[in-house]
């Protein structure tokens, strides 16, 4: 318990001192480009918490709003982002130093907040469905179609997957996997990520070409203080 801890303790320390490196970067020049790329970083980081699930989601939601040089970069809405998530990670560092692994944490809100401002600039326009074929004759099937969405989950969000392999992992794919999933990437690049993947023998993506609300999100609370807490943080 006390090496988990720990580890989680090491972690977090990363993660609040690449963002305190970059947010003021961010702030005091409109999408700086050295400040973004520790956000990217420490998006991967955030992935690696392993005490609430949420997190996992968390570290894929900030990089698809960081990376691409949207104009949303430029707003308060995402320099408040962002130091709501450095507040986020401070908050459980504390609390972990004092109590221990906490029960819960925000960022399940986190990752509504990120939601709304994805929708915002419309840079999640395409939901895609795609279907992948393993080798007929290859037993570990499970273990490849794991394998192809390590490959996804750094570029889409995923809606659904049939069969659910993350609860069986002896799910039947024989007539292969399919997944509906909402990314910024073309057709081609998701073709070319499951493709990458041994014994998978054939990908189809399909483009969904009617948009579909898909986040019902009320907006994040972004408080009007918000220069007296940028000015405070700034010190």
């Amino acid at each position: 318990m006390a090496e988990s801890i720990q580890h989680n303790l090491m972690k977090l320390e990363k993660m609040i001192t690449i963002l305190n490196s970059a947010l003021p970067m961010v702030i005091a020049q409109n999408q700086n480009k050295e400040g973004i790329e520790l956000i990217l970083q420490a998006s991967d980081l955030v992935k690696e918490i392993e005490f609430d699930p949420s997190f996992e989601t968390l570290g894929t939601t900030i990089r698809l709003l960081s990376a691409g040089g949207s104009s949303l970069l430029s707003t308060v809405y995402y320099q408040g982002y962002i130091l709501d998530i450095l507040e986020m990670l401070n908050d459980i560092y504390n609390e972990i130093q004092t109590h221990g692994i906490p029960k819960s944490t925000k960022a399940q809100e986190m990752v509504y907040a990120g939601e709304f401002l994805i929708r915002l600039v419309g840079r999640l326009t395409n939901r895609y469905k795609i279907n992948v074929i393993f080798e007929k004759e290859y037993e570990a099937k499970a273990v490849r179609a794991f394998m192809v969405l390590n490959e996804l989950k750094r570029v889409v969000r995923f809606l659904n997957i049939n069969p659910d392999i993350s609860m069986n992992s002896t799910a039947n794919l024989e007539n292969g996997l399919e997944i509906d999933a909402l990314s910024q990437e073309s057709a081609e690049e998701l073709h070319k990520l499951a493709g990458s993947v041994l014994e998978v023998v054939n990908v189809q993506v399909f483009v969904e070409t009617k948009p579909q609300p898909v986040f019902m999100l009320d907006p994040p609370d972004h408080p009007e203080s918000f220069d007296r807490k940028l000015n405070t943080y700034l010190g």
